[in-house]
């Protein structure tokens, strides 16, 4: 390990390092470990050093960092792209869906306080959504027995030749 290293050792397939290269690999050489990006010996690149256990050689394998982790970064970034638009599909369909299931709640609800008041032949509108529509018609089916109820109770009332007397709980008559 002397440090000496030749260009056609270092580089391979045509390429030709220059001085910056072989003072990378040299420096990786010699210090036997690896450079790795971000540090002060190799900002931009990537470099291995791995010795062979059967002579003086080593080999020492730089890489350009966006090249090492280029697809890395690129499939990441698509990942969090395709997240972040199923995401927004879903927070649009989620505030119509809501928006339309609370709209029928509310005309079911002033359908009920109508009712409460007193007020006879309201009924309730179910909206688009089949649980809400179904609510609706149960609503309005029980609002129509009331009805029924009422109105013969109503004739009852008024058709009978006994005595009807309505007491409160103590027994006072109202």
């Amino acid at each position: 390990a002397s440090g000496s290293l030749h260009p056609q050792a270092v580089g391979g397939a045509g390429f030709v390092p220059g001085p910056r290269e072989m003072e990378l690999t040299r420096w990786v050489y010699l210090q036997r470990k690896e450079a790795g990006v971000g540090t002060e010996t190799l900002p931009e690149a990537h470099a291995h050093y791995l010795p062979l256990a059967a002579s003086d050689w080593a080999v020492v394998v730089e890489l350009p960092w966006l090249e090492a982790y280029g697809p890395a970064i690129i499939e990441s970034a698509s990942g969090i792209l395709v997240i972040l638009v199923i995401s927004g599909v879903i927070l649009v369909v989620g505030r119509r869906l809501s928006g339309r299931l609370s709209a029928s709640l509310a005309s079911l609800q002033a359908a009920a306080a109508a009712i409460s008041a007193g007020r006879e032949g309201v009924r309730a509108e179910g909206g688009q959504a089949a649980e809400t529509v179904a609510l609706a018609r149960a609503f309005n089916e029980m609002s129509a027995r009331l009805e029924e109820k009422e109105e013969r109770f109503r004739r009852l009332m008024q058709n009978s030749n006994d005595v009807i007397a309505i007491s409160d709980r103590e027994g006072k008559i109202t």
